[in-house]
């Protein structure tokens, strides 16, 4: 070949290391029909955007001892992708007037505990006497998950997978471990997913690793699962699954 002015241009990369910086897409096989079928059954991208993670912050509020409207407090407590704050304070306290959120909180009412379900509030208020207020707020956000996300396949690349996975096993995927561009882990624990697995997870013949527990799903356990004779490890536990382990699965355990 040497000699010409061919020019080389791939329009899919076929494998490579995890995150590596392609600048090409993979070439759609049958990991994207499998990961499509999961993500149909089960609803996977609904469950990871409704992920919740909750943070503690320890907020100390000094106020000046005065009645006057200038040492008045107004303080915004706003945090990223927050939907809900639980606010407590312990302490015992006297001659304070505040607001937390929509509520009016007098002297008589500390310690206190109110739930605010908005993305942000203000406390406010004023003290007789000089003090600190020290706040326990739990922040409860939605956790910033990236998504499954499936597309056509690459332009000018002729397959017959209809659902491509776009980004698979070139950048992270929730739950998801790669090698080499070959998924060997999946692990869906506790996700809140339902519905039936699809004899497709049989595709996915390189996983090691195999991990279902704690959610919703349902059916039979498909005889497709026998095909996976590389797996170490598979939990099932805390389903709806019915019926009999298929024979091929437990032979190949």
């Amino acid at each position: 070949m040497a000699g010409n002015g061919f020019a080389c241009c791939l329009n899919c990369q076929a494998d490579g290391e995890w995150t590596s910086p392609y600048s090409t897409p993979h070439c759609p096989d049958q990991q994207d029909v499998a990961f499509s079928d999961l993500d149909h059954q089960l609803a996977v991208s609904k469950a990871l955007a409704k992920v919740i993670s909750s943070t503690i912050v320890h907020y100390s509020l000094p106020i000046t001892g005065s009645d006057r409207q200038s040492d008045f407090v107004n303080v915004l407590i706003q945090y990223p992708n927050a939907f809900e704050y639980l606010v407590s304070c312990t302490q015992y306290t006297v001659g304070v007037n505040m607001w937390v959120g929509p509520f009016r909180i007098y002297p008589a009412l500390f310690p206190f505990q109110v739930v605010i379900a908005d993305p942000s509030f203000y406390i406010s208020g004023t003290s007789l006497v000089a003090l600190t207020l020290n706040l326990t707020i739990t922040v409860y956000s939605r956790a910033e998950v990236p998504g499954w996300s499936f597309e056509k396949s690459p332009v000018n690349f002729t397959s017959t997978v209809t659902s491509y996975a776009k980004g698979l096993c070139q950048s992270p995927w929730p739950g998801v471990t790669c090698s080499r561009g070959t998924v060997v882990g999946l692990n869906l624990k506790a996700l809140g997913v339902g519905g039936k697995l699809r004899s497709s997870i049989g595709l996915l013949t390189r996983l090691t690793t195999l991990v279902l527990s704690s959610n919703a799903i349902s059916g039979v356990l498909d005889s497709s699962l026998g095909y996976l004779t590389n797996l170490n490890s598979l939990e099932l536990a805390s389903n709806q699954f019915t019926g009999l382990v298929p024979h091929n699965l437990s032979t190949s355990a």
